[in-house]
């Protein structure tokens, strides 16, 4: 069975393809639009997962949103989100959007005296599923446990902003705690962020990383934060909501001048809060503090509740790798897993899952249900062939030198790496995800002391305290840091370095002494795996940072155009694509 899941006018929109189970295809729409945070219907993404599998949109058995508009007819303001229109046009919208991918266009028929259903008759079913339920999905079917508990947590959904429960072997979901709006510990940690001068859902994991640069946190603002969001007895938060301004649509942002006030924050020219940046480092720290205190709070209520020793996590609080560096310290439950998509990008695979499996009969379910493994890697996007590459190369009439054997490639990439210079990475499919993990990477030497200096400045362009994630290989997990490794294959956490380290790798660890890992295995990824090892051979040292590769403010690249286009635009020395190594003139 054949179902197309889609998120979009959310955070970030996205397609993908399940096949009896199975994920085919899966992008974001930035990819292909070059819009970063593109939240409009993705055409592009739903034509390549179309076209990767040679199929008409007729030959479906079902398409699903990953939003349920019913639910907006007795929702509240939509200002918690970057748009204030109702979702409840999607019931028309979608099938309009729809159109252009049929055979036979029907939208030239359309007139006020004409039933959507009338136009449609060839369109597979349109399922429309609850938000909540495609985070469920989208973390569930990845996971590899039979049974489980759950953690759904983020902003908003159409109506709930935190869902607890636990779903056994047969899935039949039985719901603990939902959360309704605007009690919402996702718009809590997004109005600080916007106080502090950054953009609310995008930038929160930016002052996630600034607290590890604060000496203390701000003493004023962690008495206020622990009256201003609270986890009460029966397992759900509360906010004061005389503080925040998201509730309100009249209200330009998510905070209001009574929490300016109670911070003793004045504006200037009654507009620009005027707030130091050694303060602000601290607010930063007071916030991450809270969230983890109240993350911690609603996780040992779901405890006390849950009989399972499994737990998914799944929702926009989970891409907070801090916290979730800290899940498995607490041994509340014996297995975890946060999947390689926790944010809304995730949910069109999570609704294409649950509409496959919710077409199942129950009493094979659990035969085709459960994967006997959790997932290791998210490399679901397009991918280029090396005459694609080579042609497109061609047309740019820049020099480049062709490789053909991979171990000869792997070698000349693991030197230039070894000589300190910057390597772009562009191999396979693309990642599907907000991080990339060695398909579309920016490579660099963990032991250079200015290493995450010359990243930040002449590459990425963003401020000096954004750390860089250490690819490791599985096998020397261990030699590292702290922790299990198989909670780190995609990123989703960060992992204490030990105190003695058979070498220093300055340019990813944090001032924290974490780092945010991507464990590799040759079954993960088996090029960059082989990357590591020869570099590893060469040096010692089992690791590589590994950065997505994009400017800051714009979409991880696609294709050859795209990391030309980056490639020169940055301080990148040498760039890999497929088989064809391209280097800027003094280091050729």
């Amino acid at each position: 069975m054949k179902f197309l899941g889609i998120a979009h006018d959310i955070i970030i929109s996205s397609a993908a393809l399940i096949i009896d189970g199975e994920i085919k295809a899966a992008s974001p729409e930035e990819r292909f639009t070059r819009l970063k945070q593109d939240r409009r219907f993705p055409h592009n993404a739903i034509n390549y997962c179309l076209q990767s599998q040679n199929l008409d949109i007729e030959d479906l058995d079902g398409i699903a949103i990953a939003w349920n508009p019913s639910r907006d007819l007795v929702s509240a303001s939509n200002h918690g989100f970057s748009a204030r229109r109702s979702r409840v046009e999607h019931f028309y919208s979608i099938p309009l959007n729809l159109d252009k991918f049929f055979k036979n266009p029907n939208s030239d028929k359309f007139s006020s005296n004409v039933f959507l259903n009338d136009l449609f008759q060839n369109c597979p079913n349109i399922i429309f599923t609850d938000h909540y339920e495609s985070h469920l999905f989208s973390s569930l079917a990845l996971s590899g446990f039979k049974e489980c508990a759950y953690a759904i947590i983020d902003g908003r959904a159409e109506t709930h902003t935190q869902k607890l429960g636990q779903i056994n072997e047969n899935l039949h979901n039985t719901e603990f705690i939902e959360q309704t709006y605007p009690n919402s510990l996702g718009l809590f940690y997004g109005a600080i962020t916007q106080l502090l001068g950054y953009k609310p859902d995008g930038d929160e994991w930016k002052v996630m990383a600034m607290g590890a640069y604060a000496n203390n946190d701000d003493k004023v603002s962690t008495e206020i934060f622990k009256e201003a969001i609270k986890v009460n007895n029966n397992g759900k938060i509360v906010v004061d909501m005389n503080l925040f301004g998201y509730a309100n649509q009249w209200e330009k942002n998510l905070y209001n001048d009574e929490l300016i006030s109670k911070l003793g924050i004045e504006k200037r020219d009654n507009y620009e809060l005027i707030i130091s940046e050694s303060r602000k480092y601290e607010i930063a720290l007071s916030l991450q503090n809270r969230f983890e205190e109240i993350m911690i709070q609603i996780l040992k209520i779901l405890r006390e509740k849950s009989d399972s020793e499994n737990l998914i996590l799944s929702g926009g609080c989970l891409m907070n790798s801090l916290f979730n560096g800290k899940i498995e310290s607490l041994k509340l439950f014996k297995n975890h897993y946060i999947g390689p998509f926790p944010d809304d990008s995730g949910t069109s695979i999570g609704a294409a899952y649950s509409a496959f499996y919710n077409s199942l009969s129950k009493n094979i379910v659990n035969e085709n249900f459960y994967q006997s493994k959790r997932a290791i890697q998210n490399y679901f996007g397009p991918d280029q062939n090396n005459n694609s590459i080579k042609n497109d190369l061609l047309k740019t009439k820049i020099p480049f030198q062709e490789i053909n054997k991979e171990n000869e490639l792997i070698s000349i990439a693991a030197h230039d790496l070894n000589e300190g210079k910057v390597v772009g990475w562009v191999q396979g499919k693309s990642e599907f995800g907000q991080r990339s993990l060695g398909n579309r990477s920016i490579l660099l030497d963990p032991r250079l002391e200015k290493g995450k200096e010359l990243i930040n400045s002449a590459i990425k362009f963003r401020e000096a305290y954004r750390p860089f994630a250490p690819a490791i290989l599985k096998e020397n997990f261990y030699d590292f840091f702290e922790g299990d490794p198989n909670n780190h294959f995609f990123m989703e956490s960060v992992a204490k370095f030990k105190k003695n380290l058979p070498l220093k790798v300055p340019a990813v660890m944090n001032n924290d002494r974490t780092g945010r890992v991507q464990v590799v295995t040759s079954n993960s990824n088996e090029l960059f795996y082989g990357l590591i090892t020869k570099f590893y051979e060469l040096t010692n040292c089992p690791m590589l940072l590994n950065t997505s590769f994009n400017l800051n403010g714009e979409p991880v690249v696609l294709n050859t155009i795209d990391a030309i286009k980056t490639f020169y635009s940055s301080g990148i020395d040498v760039l890999y694509i497929g088989n064809y190594r391209l280097c800027k003139r003094y280091n050729v």
